[in-house]
């Protein structure tokens, strides 16, 4: 299955700039909750994280994305049924985002649905996952890397080029990190030129190039005008991202 990636303050942080209904915020105890399930996440006490998450979901059971997070635990733990069910909620209401359609992916696959794991794996991929060294060694992905539809999946979206400009992107952060904020946004602009040549052009990864360089344009260089440029481009990419219509494999 698919960690999330993303340090989970942020991806908290994030749920409540998204959240407008009350009945959706985020309480302090959830927080509490989801922020040691976690830790516990990446101590690989997979049955722990799946109590706190379950605190976390029984608290609100509402707030957007927390059947994905639960559903997540579930797999972790290899509680197939549970996951499946709190996965498809999230697909279903139209609440999920890549790291649902990858996880989907991945009960689908451990379930033997072999067709199935790979539409949604598809899916996931024209969302936004492009960390394709996990792909590499995700063992839920053992069971099709022989399968000529993975393989020609791999092909697909990460050619040289994919692979190229998603490295640019991941390095750059590097220059940020040490305050060297031009060579952030030269080096971004670069990962977008490369991409923009593929054959299948990641919208996903132009949406996270632009969203990073109109933070650093913003809170770093002073430079309002060029960072909301990069917002709407930003906004232009996600416009083109697959409806979230639900679908079956």
């Amino acid at each position: 299955a698919m960690k999330y990636k993303i340090i989970l303050s942020v991806f908290l942080f994030l749920l409540i700039g998204i959240i407008k209904p009350q009945s959706k915020f985020l309480t302090d105890k959830q927080f509490e909750y989801l922020e040691i399930a976690d830790s516990l996440l990446q101590l690989k006490q997979y049955d722990q994280n799946l109590v706190f998450v379950k605190k976390a979901y029984k608290e609100n059971p509402y707030v957007y994305h927390i059947s994905g997070y639960l559903g997540n635990a579930y797999l972790w733990t290899d509680s197939l049924d549970q996951a499946e069910f709190y996965l498809w909620n999230e697909i279903r209401n139209n609440n999920a985002d890549y790291g649902v359609y990858y996880d989907y992916a991945c009960l689908q696959i451990r379930l033997g649905k072999i067709d199935s794991g790979l539409v949604y794996l598809e899916e996931s991929f024209k969302r936004g996952v492009f960390n394709y060294e996990w792909l590499g060694k995700d063992e839920d992905m053992d069971p099709v890397r022989n399968n000529k539809r993975y393989i020609d999946l791999m092909h697909k979206y990460f050619s040289k080029n994919d692979i190229k400009a998603i490295e640019i992107y991941y390095k750059t952060f590097d220059y940020i990190e040490n305050g060297k904020y031009k060579k952030a946004i030269k080096n971004f602009k670069k990962a977008i030129k490369i991409e923009n040549k593929t054959p299948i052009v990641s919208k996903a990864l132009l949406c996270e190039v632009n969203w990073s360089m109109a933070k650093i344009y913003r809170d770093d260089l002073n430079e309002p005008s060029k960072a909301i440029e990069c917002y709407k481009s930003y906004i232009e990419h996600s416009s083109s991202f697959p409806d979230r219509k639900i679908f079956t494999a």
